[in-house]
């Protein structure tokens, strides 16, 4: 796709003179997408978030091409602020099964990617990036939700599936 058809599709109903650049959701939409495992690392962004980063690319069909980018922090003791008061907390003290759904994406990305992650990977954030690197280039389905929460923020939510199975002829048993 040329800049001009990206340009066009992406101003289609945006006003430059209203409209913030930012407004506009990031990543895939809602849906079923074929995906590649494009990249997986530990990150640590310069405001000092550390994560598990993970960036998934759609292959073929209405976003081709497009990324999802996927940040998941596992450390137990991450502290956080709260952006109404300014007190700090503990994130998973606070939202216990949060930690828990991101272990759980965590290995199930690492189950489609054909990663077996052994109880070492799991001792930080920089071991399991480096475990689930191994399946770069590993291709899957991934299908996106969104859910919205009664303060009206809205997350993303990941189905990580392998593709099914082919079965040739030469396998059936009749």
């Amino acid at each position: 796709m040329s800049l001009k058809d990206l340009a066009n599709e992406t101003l289609t109903n945006f006003n430059p003179a209203t409209d913030k650049a930012s407004s506009g959701e990031s990543g895939l939409p809602e849906g079923i997408y074929d995906v590649v495992l494009s990249d997986a690392r530990f990150h640590v962004y310069d405001s000092g978030y550390e994560c598990v980063s993970i960036v998934l690319q759609a292959i073929g069909g209405d976003h081709d091409n497009e990324k999802e980018f996927i940040n998941w922090n596992l450390d137990p003791e991450y502290v956080t602020k709260d952006k109404k008061t300014g007190k700090k907390y503990k994130l998973y003290e606070r939202y216990p099964k949060l930690l828990s759904q991101n272990i759980k994406y965590v290995s199930q990305l690492a189950y489609v990617a054909d990663v077996a992650l052994s109880d070492a990977d799991w001792e930080d954030m920089v071991t399991l990036g480096e475990a689930l690197y191994q399946g770069k280039g590993a291709q899957f389905i991934l299908e996106v939700t969104k859910s919205t929460s009664n303060s009206g923020r809205v997350y993303t939510n990941y189905d990580f599936r392998k593709y099914d199975e082919d079965v040739n002829e030469g396998d059936l048993p009749f």
